[in-house]
């Protein structure tokens, strides 16, 4: 994989402290995936790390000008980092979801990806809006978002459209085509992000770390939650939040989480 990065955050001391290259095992749409290191989804990062950089995302966005906002987070990688984002703009916020309910929603495809379908829920209060921000770790080639905001408009009628993420590998003429295909749709967008680059050559052959011995794997979550007892659950991200309530009782579900997760890494220790 070869590629440069054009423009980065003064947060950035190196390119290295953006990401790390991962291999997407038996996809053959694309092979490569960036891996951030400031969102504690593949690699570890220190949860000061994680406030450090929703901090600076959110500053890219004038919130004087917002009127009737919602943050839209990409599954699966972005629901976390979109959810906080979302509290810190003081705005709802709903994630997209792979998971399929029986309720009204509303589908895009992520072409590149092993589970391609997105789903979005809530749809009578996605229409209440006026503008979106779209967030997620990185941009590619922006054929995802093609894909949404042309279901969004379609759907809701909203013609104001933020995207803000980590890193976008969009160049300037994409962007600028990207922008002008929006324009002419009749919808506004604009693109904010704390780093830009360029990919220069894909390689077939790419690993975490630069070792074949490791690769980018997707273990089952440890915590489940019964459907019945938790439909479209806040807790899970997959639900329209819209009140700090929902914000706190998270938090606090966070917690005891983490709290039992100490205990059972303090108990291994002792044993070890």
């Amino acid at each position: 994989m070869k590629y440069k990065i054009l423009k980065k955050d003064p947060m950035f001391q190196n390119d290295k402290d953006i990401f790390q290259l991962g291999k997407r095992d038996g996809n053959t749409k694309r092979n490569f995936l960036f891996l951030s290191k400031w969102i504690g989804k593949h690699l570890e990062c220190n949860p000061s790390d994680f406030t450090k950089i929703v901090t600076e995302l959110s500053k890219k966005i004038n919130t004087d000008f917002l009127r009737n906002t919602m943050c839209i987070g990409f599954a699966e990688t972005a629901t976390g980092i979109g959810m906080a984002i979302a509290d810190q703009l003081m705005l709802p916020y709903i994630s997209t979801t792979r998971e399929i309910y029986p309720e009204e929603h509303i589908t895009f495809t992520e072409d590149h990806s092993h589970a391609k379908d997105h789903f979005i829920y809530d749809v009578d209060k996605l229409g209440e809006k006026d503008c979106f921000i779209l967030i997620d770790d990185e941009i590619t080639t922006g054929n995802s978002l093609k894909n949404m905001i042309k279901i969004l408009n379609q759907e809701t009628l909203v013609t104001d459209y933020k995207v803000l993420s980590i890193l976008n590998w969009m160049s300037k003429e994409k962007k600028d085509s990207f922008i002008k295909q929006m324009n002419e749709m009749g919808i506004q967008i604009s693109f904010y992000a704390l780093a830009e680059g360029e990919i220069l050559e894909e390689d077939p052959y790419i690993y975490c770390n630069d070792r074949e011995d490791l690769h980018v794997s997707y273990p089952d979550p440890c915590v489940y939650y019964e459907k019945e007892k938790f439909f479209l659950s806040p807790i899970t991200g997959r639900h329209y939040i819209n009140h700090h309530i929902y914000y706190d009782f998270i938090h606090m579900h966070a917690y005891c989480i983490a709290c039992e997760i100490d205990k059972l890494v303090g108990s291994k220790r002792e044993i070890s």
